[in-house]
């Protein structure tokens, strides 16, 4: 085990609760607002095997964490992604299986898989109209986006969407909390994450906070008092969810209440290449993550990287 490095401060953060798991580099859109762009082209052709996702999981569930979300890129590229989901499915069935996915790689065929192994799953949503879909993704797959969406909403999995809000998208989050509402689905409306090859699409998420109260008949804060909840007719909710990576003193950063792992076997808090970090061999056995995701834990402190263009 490599331990690459790890920041200490004196401020105190919250304690992992859930994994996140990018069990691929690779994506099949190409969403102007992604900060992933800035990758390499040979990180985005990592993709995580059953072996490790295993490995990590095990590692992860015995320091009693016991939410796992699977995402990428796209994790629906990983050639083996619903053989690894039903594994860890299998193998730890009081777990929280979540994914976050733009699901037009799925067939029609594949909702069973979906219905039967995933507790949650967040869809990436950026437009009601195919123009606007085009403009903001980079391909044209609203169709079949409405087409899986409705074979889903047929299991019991949780759907939640997932909306980002930017400069092209922001005219759009009337229609898209309306589409919300009228197929009774949560909503996530998420601020954009800066970073210097995306920030001409930016948009201040106040906007969308102000529009939000004018339509909900009640908010609150979550019970992290990180996000807000806005609560809609029939009982749905829109949570309204800063992106603390944008902060300027990381006084209002998650840090540590979600680990992420990347496509290389990277275990890490933060997105920004400043923060706690630890590389593991591919042949890493689970008791030895553990003991480097407990060292993780560990780490106090607010963003470790501060840029002007993050202001």
């Amino acid at each position: 085990m490599i331990i690459e490095s790890v920041h200490m401060t004196s401020r105190a953060v919250k304690h992992v609760f859930k994994l996140r798991i990018a069990m691929s580099g690779l994506c099949n859109y190409r969403c102007v607002f992604c900060h992933n762009e800035g990758r390499g082209d040979e990180y985005k052709k990592q993709f995580l095997s059953l072996d490790e996702v295993r490995r990590i999981c095990t590692a992860a569930y015995s320091t009693g964490i016991k939410s796992f979300t699977f995402t990428g890129g796209e994790p629906l590229s990983n050639p083996n992604a619903q053989e690894i989901i039903r594994a860890i499915r299998s193998e730890f069935p009081d777990a929280i299986l979540k994914m976050t996915s733009n699901i037009v790689l799925l067939k029609d065929e594949d909702i069973e898989f979906i219905g039967n192994n995933l507790d949650r799953i967040r869809i990436n949503f950026q437009s009601t109209n195919r123009e606007d879909f085009k403009e903001i993704i980079g391909v044209d797959r609203l169709d079949k986006l409405y087409h899986l969406i409705d074979l889903i909403k047929q299991t019991d999995v949780h759907i939640c969407l997932n909306y980002v809000y930017n400069e092209l998208s922001q005219h759009l989050l009337p229609s898209i909390v309306e589409y919300a509402d009228k197929n009774n689905l949560e909503m996530k409306v998420l601020e954009m994450i800066k970073y210097p090859y995306n920030l001409s699409f930016y948009t201040p998420i106040q906007n969308a906070k102000d529009y939000l109260e004018q339509v909900s008949y009640r908010h609150e804060r979550d019970y992290q008092n990180d996000d807000i909840y806005y609560l809609r007719k029939g009982g749905k909710k829109i949570r309204l969810c800063y992106s603390h990576c944008n902060t300027n003193n990381g006084v209002d950063c998650r840090t540590l209440g979600e680990l992420r792992v990347s496509p290389t076997m990277d275990i890490y808090h933060c997105l920004h290449d400043g923060g706690a970090s630890i590389s593991v061999t591919n042949d890493i056995a689970a008791d030895a993550i553990r003991e480097a995701i407990l060292s993780i834990d560990e780490v106090k402190g607010s963003c470790p990287r501060y840029q002007p263009w993050r202001t």
